[in-house]
């Protein structure tokens, strides 16, 4: 199946970058993403997994125990295409499908290709995965980024269980800073370490850990100082 890569940088928040690119979209030869170094510059891929190859198993992934059946087990097994990215730095990794129809295809996040048990994610058949299923991820750590889809079942199911098709994938990497260093264009081009928060100081936007009993919510905090907090502010 050919794909086409389309990337064109805007310089600002959530812009686009372009180019064209083609490949057979497995391990052998993904199709290769480049992340830039500015955080928060969303990569598009637009392709379609009808008829591609399927070398993942999803259904173990997703339906461990079941086979697959039309009416009562796991979907059919379908095509995928594999993307290979490298974080330009340590941060969060954002990753979404755009799909037409109720569609319901499967993303999955790999540290090494075809190795089903590096698998960062945790959930299956999403159309988008939250940077916190992801976890932190260190640069220069290689990922693998699978858009797998199912063939669908026979009339009358055929529609009802297809999950190949279109998409466009979108993926962004966002860079975390640590205490008192600067958050400005928070969260989506730059996002503060675990535990702290982007505080407007004076006008100049740092990240700072919450003040326990100083009366202000703060970053994660429940609350602060009120009759419903303990000592930890919880």
């Amino acid at each position: 199946n050919a794909i086409m890569i389309s990337l064109v940088l805007f310089w600002a928040v959530g812009g686009m970058i372009s180019t064209d690119a083609s490949g057979q979209g497995s391990c052998a030869m993904p199709y290769e993403l480049v992340l830039p170094e500015t955080g928060g510059v969303t990569i598009t891929a637009t392709g379609d997994t009808t008829g591609a190859g399927d070398a993942l198993d999803s259904n173990g992934l997703c339906y461990p125990g079941l086979s697959p059946s039309i009416l009562f087990g796991a979907p059919p097994p379908g095509g995928e295409h594999v993307y290979r990215v490298t974080m330009p730095f340590r941060g969060q990794l954002d990753v979404a499908l755009d799909i037409a129809g109720t569609r319901d295809p499967f993303i999955f996040v790999l540290t090494s290709c075809g190795q089903p048990a590096t698998m960062l994610n945790t959930s299956c058949g999403s159309v988008s995965l939250p940077s916190s299923e992801l976890g932190v991820i260190e640069a220069g750590t290689e990922l693998y980024l699978y858009v797998d889809g199912g063939p669908g079942g026979p009339p009358p199911f055929s529609s009802l269980l297809q999950t190949e098709g279109p998409y466009t994938l979108n993926v962004s990497a966002v860079p975390l800073v640590g205490e008192g260093e600067d958050c400005t264009g928070a969260p989506d081009a730059v996002r503060c370490e675990r535990a702290l928060f982007c505080k407007d100081e004076e006008g100049s936007l740092v990240c700072r850990a919450p003040v326990c009993g100083n009366g202000t919510v703060e970053g994660s905090e429940p609350c602060d100082g009120g009759d419903y907090c303990d000592e930890n502010c919880r």
